[in-house]
């Protein structure tokens, strides 16, 4: 064999072949050296032994000296001619070593432990798991087997890698393919030979035989793994007997508590491993092993890598994504992050299909169990804290904080908005892990990486999902349903639901649903005690806490639904602080977002009045413009309504901007009043604070359509142009003279946004359309009953087709007396299936009230109440029932009665007045 580099050769042969090749090479070549056993060839030193051909690189490792004499320079100073010839020297010399790796003396020594734990360590533990279950019939799989000895297989499962249980499940089972974890993992769980999993005997340091020694040789494995050795010869030798003593005892400690194992057996097998242990310390080692040294050692650095530069990057972006501005809508340029952690406050929580609660806890385990990985749906509807809850779950983790079981045992977490444009699960790995990793690895070799981790991934918001982050959601449920290891929460809103389910059972995924039921009566005072103590103490109006506690305790009935709502209980607090005298305004969720609106509006005159470009003009100017803006920016709501997205494509903002310049008035305060800025993986953006204020923004919308006047809709969209003054009042001439233009209608605003006709479905508008119902009881024009009436006509069209409909979702509509009658009569209010609950309280009161008697077929009719909470005006609904000659057939109140509340005279004779005639 010859192999030439440039001028060089390098022979190897018989005696004879070398020396003919020798003399041939000089008849032509002029040779000035020859070595022999000896010699370096392209900068690596070969020395061939009696027993092997030793590879060296020390001379070139030795040449990299510390380079002195550094100058100080600023970072984008070029070098002189002198430092790049010293830099291209450098560089060389390290590029020419890295791309030759070469074993040397001490990596051969670390590579004959390696096939130590292979070939020696591993089998005996997996003759101690076969002599430890003497009852286990090799045909039936050890998890099967486990099950029937009434081991818990779940919890089990939970700790297992991917790897690990596909290999334990194949079939037959194949126990020399169980690695060293796996096997004392289930040693751990044998019952009967071994001490139970939890037993200090598996101390390494308890003294007690057999569990202690059989950690001890798992601990072998973990410092070959984990550590640095640099071994010479001597040392290897030391390890060597060490582990031959260790196995000895083992073998003999294990032999004696296993009954049906004889002595005879025994020193057979302490004889077969002790000379496996000596064919490995004494053997050369093969070029096949040395490439799966290489591909060990460089999968171990690659993880390595991950944990302590990846992880530290991950917590640092997860603690970022996971504070909150108070105040950046109201209070513009105030920049304080406040951390999730000290607001949260305890959130219900429902598993669908069990009528019980699920603490927050028990999220993590509530899922564990699957043969694959685990999923956890999360729905809930707007302002519920379906995100406050899951970034609760990322700041834990990312602070190591243990309040949530199993948390602390995943190795990594990432988050997404499934609103952000992220495509693929590297991509997401790139920028939660950051750059510097990601481009560590080659083409997917992160994600098979992070894959081999026990992982929980986090995608908040489904009903925000846009073609991009689809790929993203559909990539990770590919991965869940095979990896066992990884763990998914998704969150959603119920109306996106339907669609979810039918994806989620299309692959067949093994899913829990939780329900977001709100935050619990008994919290609600907590939550608005830390959030209030969380705002800025230097505000122009700080009212006491005491009054806001007071007021929540006073509409705690009536406005309960809402205020389960974490959203609306921030925007509470928020308006208290600065407009406590329009919180008693308050009656609906909607008339909630109206008076912030007005705030926000408020607060952004008073800006514009200080600023700059604005303070010359007059206050009514301002408000018209505003007005202006706000007209164009509401219309985006709607279609970003109808296109499921929240954000504001990058065209819009522009077309605002440029809305902004024609009017005079800066962008930025006018954006920054209504809409968030995000900036997320590298990139920015403006979207709507919330959903549910992004539909009261379209619902604002609808109004301004529905009782603005011709000429003032043409007034309004003139004003837009760059149309000379006299030319746009000759043109609103001609629409007052065109008697045709009408007032725009509901239905009409909605099929305007599909192209001219009404979409088959308006579920998706139903928070909407309930929106729009409620402001049109706001502000100073009256809206016609005839658009009331076609409002909730649509809303049957969006999924709310009977009584039982209406009633979830009157707390949330502006009920006056019209409206009321008006869904009284269209459906059987009461009939011999009515139930009133504390849900149903306040609506049969309100509907009730607005119903002339009598009801039909009154006499047949008779009803249940069942309250639990809703004890407070119950007076109020027995006289409505009276007055319609309704009476119940059986009355519950199950409520724990206190000084703050108690049922006073007129409710104890309405019950008794009812009762004497039900």
């Amino acid at each position: 064999m010859v192999i030439t580099h440039v001028d060089d050769f390098s022979i190897a042969g018989t005696k004879e072949t070398v020396n003919e090749l020798k003399e041939k090479e000089r008849s032509v070549l002029t040779v000035s050296k020859v070595e022999k056993d000896s010699f370096r060839l392209t900068g690596i030193d070969i020395q061939k032994t009696r027993d092997e051909i030793v590879i060296l690189m020390e001379y070139d490792a030795n040449s990299i000296e510390e380079i002195q004499d550094i100058r100080k320079a600023k970072p984008d100073d070029k070098l002189t001619k002198q430092e790049n010839k010293v830099y291209r020297k450098y560089a060389g010399k390290i590029s020419w070593m890295t791309s030759r790796p070469v074993f040397n003396e001490c990596d051969r020594y670390k590579i004959r432990q390696w096939k130590i734990l292979d070939e020696v360590i591993c089998p005996l533990l997996q003759l101690f798991l076969i002599w430890g279950n003497p009852d286990w019939d090799h045909k039936v799989q050890f998890l099967t087997y486990l099950e029937n000895k009434n081991v818990d297989i779940n919890k089990l499962k939970k700790k297992l890698y991917p790897e690990q249980l596909k290999t334990l499940e194949k079939y037959p089972p194949d126990v020399a393919k169980w690695d060293i974890t796996l096997i004392c993992l289930l040693l751990k769980h044998c019952k009967g030979v071994f001490a139970g999993k939890d037993d200090i005997a598996w101390s390494s340091g308890s003294g007690k035989e057999p569990e202690c020694l059989i950690t001890s040789l798992k601990d072998i494995r973990n410092t070959i793994a984990h550590e640095a050795l640099n071994l010479n010869k001597k040392d290897f030798f030391d390890k060597i007997e060490e582990i031959r003593s260790l196995m000895e005892r083992a073998l003999c400690s294990v032999g004696k508590i296993c009954s049906h194992v004889s002595q005879t057996e025994i020193d057979a097998s302490v004889a077969n491993f002790n000379k496996k242990l000596n064919e490995i310390r004494d053997a050369d080692i093969s070029p096949k092993t040395l490439d799966e040294y290489k591909k060990e050692l460089f999968f171990s650095e690659q993880i390595t890598l991950i944990r302590n530069k990846g992880v530290p990057f991950l917590k640092d972006v997860l603690n970022r994504n996971t504070t909150m501005n108070p105040l950046s809508l109201i209070v513009k340029g105030d920049g304080r992050q406040l951390p999730v952690n000290e607001i949260f406050t305890e959130i219900e929580l429902n598993q669908d299909g069990k009528n019980e609660e699920v603490l927050l806890e028990d999220i993590i385990d509530v899922a564990s169990g699957s043969d694959t990985g685990s999923f956890i749906l999360l729905k809930g509807h707007a302002g519920m804290g379906k995100s406050t809850l899951v970034k609760k779950i990322t700041s834990d983790w990312a602070n190591q904080r243990s309040s949530i079981k199993g948390l602390s045992s995943f190795h990594l977490l990432f988050y997404a908005e499934l609103r952000d444009n992220i495509n693929t699960y590297d991509r997401l790995l790139e920028f939660s892990l950051g750059e510097e990793v990601h481009r560590s690895f080659k083409d997917g070799d992160l994600v098979k990486a992070v894959l081999g981790q026990k992982t929980l991934v986090i995608l908040d918001g489904y009903d925000e999902l846009n073609k991009s982050s689809s790929g993203l959601f559909n990539h990770i449920l590919s991965l869940n349903k095979l990896y066992s290891q990884l763990t998914v929460i998704v969150t959603t809103r119920p109306e996106a639901e339907e669609k979810l389910n039918a994806h989620i059972e299309s692959m067949a995924l093994n899913v829990v649903h939780l329900r977001l039921v709100g935050i619990k009566a008994n919290k609600r005072e907590e939550f608005v005690t830390k959030y209030f103590l969380s705002l800025p103490k230097d505000s122009p109006v700080l009212q006491e806490l005491d009054n806001l506690l007071e007021f929540l305790r006073k509409t705690e009935h009536k406005m309960s639904i809402v205020w389960e709502v974490a959203y609306n209980l921030c925007l509470l607090t928020i308006l208290w602080m600065f407009k406590p005298d329009d919180v008693n305004r308050i009656t609906t969720e909607a008339e909630l977002y109206w008076q912030i609106f007005l705030l926000i509006i408020s607060k952004l005159e008073e800006r514009l009045q200080r600023n700059p470009s604005t303070c010359d003009l007059e206050l009514s100017v301002l408000q018209h413009k505003i007005n202006i803006f706000l007209d164009e920016l509401s219309l985006e709501s709607l279609k970003g309504l109808k296109d499921d997205f929240i954000n504001l494509p990058h065209s819009v903002y522009q077309r605002l901007t440029d809305l902004c310049l024609r009017l005079g008035v800066p962008i930025e305060e006018l954006a920054g009043a209504f809409l968030k800025k995000v900036t997320s993986f590298n990139n920015s953006y403006y979207t709507f604070p919330h959903k549910g204020f992004m539909e009261f923004m379209g619902g604002y919308n609808i109004r301004k359509q529905v009782t603005r006047l011709p000429m003032q809709m043409w007034s309004q969209e003139l004003s837009k142009t760059c149309i000379p003054p006299h030319i746009q009042k000759k043109m609103l001439s001609s629409v007052v003279s065109n008697e045709r233009i009408k007032k725009a209608t509901v239905k009409y605003v909605v099929k305007e946004l599909h192209g001219g006709s009404l979409p088959d479905s308006l579920e998706k508008y139903q928070n909407l359309l309930i929106q729009t119902l409620s402001i049109f009881h706001v502000g100073e024009v009256e809206v016609p009953l005839s658009t009331k009436i076609e409002t909730l006509k649509l809303l049957e069209k969006s999924g709310l087709k009977d009584k039982d409909s209406f009633l979830k979702v009157m707390h949330n509509i502006k009920c006056d007396d019209k409206v009321a009658r008006w869904i009284a009569q269209r459906f059987c209010l009461i009939d011999n299936n009515t139930k009133i609950t504390d849900s149903s309280f306040e609506s049969y009161i309100a509907l009730l009230a607005a119903t002339d008697p009598p009801l039909p077929n009154r006499k047949e009719i008779r009803i249940f109440i069942d309250l639990k909470e809703s004890i407070s005006g119950f007076e109020v609904l027995t006289k409505h029932l009276l007055r319609h000659q309704v009476y119940p057939r059986e009355i519950s109140l199950l409520h724990s009665f206190d000084k703050k509340e108690s049922l006073n005279t007129e409710d104890t004779e309405s019950i008794k007045s009812l009762l004497s005639k039900g």
